[in-house]
Protein backbone atom coordinates (compact mmCIF):
# COMPACT_ATOMS: atom_id res chain seq x y z
CA UNK A 1 0.00 0.00 0.00
CA UNK A 2 0.99 3.77 -0.89
CA UNK A 3 -0.60 6.57 0.55
CA UNK A 4 0.61 10.30 0.81
CA UNK A 5 0.64 11.44 4.64
CA UNK A 6 0.25 14.85 5.71
CA UNK A 7 3.07 17.54 5.22
CA UNK A 8 5.66 18.44 7.47
CA UNK A 9 7.35 21.73 7.36
CA UNK A 10 10.39 19.80 5.85
CA UNK A 11 8.26 18.50 3.02
CA UNK A 12 5.31 15.74 2.43
CA UNK A 13 5.59 12.06 4.00
CA UNK A 14 5.46 8.88 1.97
CA UNK A 15 4.11 5.61 3.68
CA UNK A 16 4.83 3.00 1.47
CA UNK A 17 3.38 -0.31 2.83
CA UNK A 18 5.76 -2.01 5.84
CA UNK A 19 8.69 0.54 4.67
CA UNK A 20 10.05 3.68 6.61
CA UNK A 21 7.92 6.48 5.76
CA UNK A 22 10.09 8.76 3.57
CA UNK A 23 9.83 12.43 3.76
CA UNK A 24 9.31 14.15 0.11
CA UNK A 25 10.68 18.09 -0.71
CA UNK A 26 7.66 18.09 -2.79
CA UNK A 27 4.47 17.02 -4.22
CA UNK A 28 6.25 15.86 -7.74
CA UNK A 29 9.25 14.46 -5.50
CA UNK A 30 6.65 12.40 -3.78
CA UNK A 31 4.57 11.27 -7.40
CA UNK A 32 7.94 10.01 -7.78
CA UNK A 33 8.52 7.42 -5.35
CA UNK A 34 5.24 6.50 -5.74
CA UNK A 35 5.16 5.74 -9.52
CA UNK A 36 8.83 3.99 -8.80
CA UNK A 37 7.17 1.64 -6.19
CA UNK A 38 4.46 1.01 -8.82
CA UNK A 39 6.99 0.23 -11.69
CA UNK A 40 9.33 -1.85 -9.16
CA UNK A 41 6.55 -4.07 -8.15
CA UNK A 42 5.44 -4.37 -12.07
CA UNK A 43 8.88 -5.46 -12.58
CA UNK A 44 8.99 -7.98 -9.75
CA UNK A 45 6.18 -9.58 -11.15
CA UNK A 46 5.97 -9.60 -14.68
CA UNK A 47 5.75 -13.38 -15.48
CA UNK A 48 8.09 -14.46 -18.26
CA UNK A 49 9.93 -11.17 -18.47
CA UNK A 50 13.21 -9.64 -17.07
CA UNK A 51 13.34 -6.05 -16.21
CA UNK A 52 16.85 -4.73 -16.50
CA UNK A 53 17.44 -1.09 -15.24
CA UNK A 54 18.47 0.87 -18.10
CA UNK A 55 17.61 3.03 -20.95
CA UNK A 56 17.10 1.82 -24.47
CA UNK A 57 16.28 3.02 -28.43
CA UNK A 58 16.10 1.28 -31.73
CA UNK A 59 18.18 1.52 -34.54
CA UNK A 60 17.85 0.07 -38.18
CA UNK A 61 15.73 -3.03 -36.25
CA UNK A 62 17.86 -3.39 -33.63
CA UNK A 63 18.02 -2.30 -30.14
CA UNK A 64 20.80 -0.35 -28.22
CA UNK A 65 20.85 -0.99 -24.18
CA UNK A 66 22.23 1.25 -22.04
CA UNK A 67 22.12 -0.30 -18.20
CA UNK A 68 23.01 1.80 -15.32
CA UNK A 69 20.91 2.97 -12.22
CA UNK A 70 19.01 6.04 -11.24
CA UNK A 71 20.98 9.26 -11.12
CA UNK A 72 23.46 7.57 -13.45
CA UNK A 73 22.52 10.02 -16.65
CA UNK A 74 20.34 7.34 -18.56
CA UNK A 75 17.86 9.26 -19.73
CA UNK A 76 19.91 12.51 -21.17
CA UNK A 77 21.84 10.07 -23.08
CA UNK A 78 18.08 8.43 -24.04
CA UNK A 79 16.92 12.08 -25.08
CA UNK A 80 20.31 12.49 -27.32
CA UNK A 81 19.48 9.19 -28.89
CA UNK A 82 16.07 10.03 -30.05
CA UNK A 83 17.37 13.91 -30.87
CA UNK A 84 20.31 11.96 -33.59
CA UNK A 85 16.88 9.82 -35.07
CA UNK A 86 16.76 6.93 -32.40
CA UNK A 87 13.47 4.98 -31.45
CA UNK A 88 12.59 5.19 -28.27
CA UNK A 89 12.28 2.24 -26.23
CA UNK A 90 12.41 3.75 -22.50
CA UNK A 91 14.79 5.60 -20.51
CA UNK A 92 13.71 3.15 -17.17
CA UNK A 93 13.80 -0.58 -18.02
CA UNK A 94 14.96 -2.27 -20.77
CA UNK A 95 12.13 -5.22 -20.98
CA UNK A 96 13.72 -8.66 -22.14
CA UNK A 97 11.26 -11.43 -23.10
CA UNK A 98 11.98 -15.24 -22.94
CA UNK A 99 13.32 -14.93 -26.49
CA UNK A 100 15.71 -12.11 -25.13
CA UNK A 101 13.73 -9.41 -27.61
CA UNK A 102 13.87 -5.61 -25.75
CA UNK A 103 10.01 -4.41 -25.52
CA UNK A 104 9.04 -1.11 -24.92
CA UNK A 105 8.61 0.61 -22.12
CA UNK A 106 7.66 3.69 -23.30
CA UNK A 107 6.70 6.06 -20.16
CA UNK A 108 7.87 9.69 -20.65
CA UNK A 109 11.57 11.24 -20.31
CA UNK A 110 12.54 11.25 -16.76
CA UNK A 111 15.10 14.42 -16.86
CA UNK A 112 16.07 15.81 -13.54
CA UNK A 113 16.06 19.37 -12.65
CA UNK A 114 18.35 19.58 -9.90
CA UNK A 115 18.62 16.90 -7.12
CA UNK A 116 14.56 15.52 -6.36
CA UNK A 117 12.03 17.28 -9.34
CA UNK A 118 12.24 15.64 -13.05
CA UNK A 119 10.71 17.42 -15.56
CA UNK A 120 8.93 14.58 -17.68
CA UNK A 121 9.27 14.98 -21.63
CA UNK A 122 7.31 12.87 -24.49
CA UNK A 123 9.81 12.03 -26.62
CA UNK A 124 7.03 13.01 -29.30
CA UNK A 125 7.78 16.21 -28.08
CA UNK A 126 11.49 15.94 -29.05
CA UNK A 127 10.14 14.83 -32.27
CA UNK A 128 11.11 10.79 -32.08
CA UNK A 129 8.96 7.62 -32.50
CA UNK A 130 8.22 5.13 -30.44
CA UNK A 131 9.06 1.70 -31.57
CA UNK A 132 6.11 -0.18 -31.90
CA UNK A 133 7.46 -3.91 -31.59
CA UNK A 134 10.04 -5.74 -29.85
CA UNK A 135 13.25 -5.73 -31.19
CA UNK A 136 16.87 -7.88 -31.09
CA UNK A 137 19.25 -6.45 -28.68
CA UNK A 138 22.28 -5.28 -31.32
CA UNK A 139 24.86 -3.63 -28.76
CA UNK A 140 24.89 -3.40 -25.14
CA UNK A 141 27.02 -0.63 -23.86
CA UNK A 142 27.55 -0.15 -19.84
CA UNK A 143 28.79 3.67 -19.14
CA UNK A 144 29.56 5.70 -16.79
CA UNK A 145 29.47 9.88 -17.19
CA UNK A 146 32.38 12.64 -16.05
CA UNK A 147 32.35 15.64 -17.34
CA UNK A 148 34.82 16.06 -20.33
CA UNK A 149 35.81 12.15 -20.32
CA UNK A 150 37.49 11.22 -23.63
CA UNK A 151 35.63 8.11 -25.70
CA UNK A 152 37.87 5.14 -25.13
CA UNK A 153 35.45 2.27 -24.37
CA UNK A 154 36.54 -1.43 -24.20
CA UNK A 155 34.91 -4.53 -25.30
CA UNK A 156 33.20 -7.09 -22.73
CA UNK A 157 33.48 -10.96 -23.26
CA UNK A 158 30.20 -12.81 -22.64
CA UNK A 159 30.99 -13.23 -19.17
CA UNK A 160 31.83 -9.93 -18.09
CA UNK A 161 28.47 -9.04 -19.58
CA UNK A 162 26.11 -11.32 -18.22
CA UNK A 163 27.30 -10.12 -14.94
CA UNK A 164 26.51 -6.76 -15.64
CA UNK A 165 22.85 -7.37 -16.74
CA UNK A 166 22.30 -9.77 -13.81
CA UNK A 167 23.67 -6.17 -11.42
CA UNK A 168 21.02 -4.48 -12.68
CA UNK A 169 17.93 -6.81 -13.07
CA UNK A 170 14.95 -5.97 -11.05
CA UNK A 171 14.96 -8.99 -8.21
CA UNK A 172 17.86 -10.78 -10.10
CA UNK A 173 18.24 -13.15 -6.84
CA UNK A 174 14.97 -13.76 -6.20
CA UNK A 175 14.11 -14.66 -9.87
CA UNK A 176 17.46 -15.79 -10.61
CA UNK A 177 16.73 -18.94 -12.76
CA UNK A 178 14.16 -16.96 -14.95
CA UNK A 179 17.20 -14.05 -14.79
CA UNK A 180 19.79 -16.29 -16.36
CA UNK A 181 17.50 -18.47 -18.68
CA UNK A 182 16.72 -14.96 -20.79
CA UNK A 183 20.46 -12.61 -20.38
CA UNK A 184 23.31 -15.46 -20.85
CA UNK A 185 21.99 -16.12 -24.41
CA UNK A 186 21.56 -12.18 -25.03
CA UNK A 187 25.19 -11.81 -23.24
CA UNK A 188 26.75 -14.88 -25.74
CA UNK A 189 25.20 -13.26 -28.44
CA UNK A 190 25.34 -9.37 -28.44
CA UNK A 191 27.92 -7.16 -28.81
CA UNK A 192 28.90 -5.22 -25.23
CA UNK A 193 31.36 -2.44 -24.30
CA UNK A 194 32.20 -0.50 -20.89
CA UNK A 195 33.73 2.19 -20.31
CA UNK A 196 33.50 6.39 -19.36
CA UNK A 197 31.36 8.98 -20.87
CA UNK A 198 31.06 12.58 -21.88
CA UNK A 199 28.85 15.06 -22.76
CA UNK A 200 25.49 13.06 -24.03
CA UNK A 201 25.56 14.58 -27.33
CA UNK A 202 28.73 13.69 -28.18
CA UNK A 203 28.43 10.17 -27.60
CA UNK A 204 25.26 9.32 -28.72
CA UNK A 205 26.50 8.89 -32.53
CA UNK A 206 29.30 7.28 -31.32
CA UNK A 207 26.93 4.41 -29.97
CA UNK A 208 25.03 4.70 -33.23
CA UNK A 209 27.67 4.22 -35.17
CA UNK A 210 28.88 1.32 -32.82
CA UNK A 211 25.72 -0.47 -33.12
CA UNK A 212 25.83 -0.04 -37.05
CA UNK A 213 29.17 -2.10 -36.78
CA UNK A 214 28.15 -4.29 -34.15
CA UNK A 215 27.75 -8.36 -35.37
CA UNK A 216 25.95 -10.56 -33.52
CA UNK A 217 28.34 -12.59 -31.27
CA UNK A 218 26.81 -16.30 -32.02
CA UNK A 219 23.39 -17.56 -32.00
CA UNK A 220 20.44 -15.63 -33.70
CA UNK A 221 18.24 -13.95 -31.21
CA UNK A 222 14.27 -14.36 -31.61
CA UNK A 223 11.96 -16.08 -33.73
CA UNK A 224 13.51 -17.40 -37.30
Amino acid sequence: MVSGGAGTENGLVIRRGRRKPETAASIDAGLDLIVSDVQRTLANRADGFVFVHAGAVAWQGRALVLPGRSRSGKSELVRALVSAGAEYLSDEFAVFDGEGLVHPYARSLGLRRGEEARAWISPESLGARVAARPLPPGLIAFLRYAPGARWQPRSLSSGHTVLGLLRHAVAARRRLALARSVLVPVASSVVALAGVRGEAEDVAARLLRALDSAAPRGVALGPA
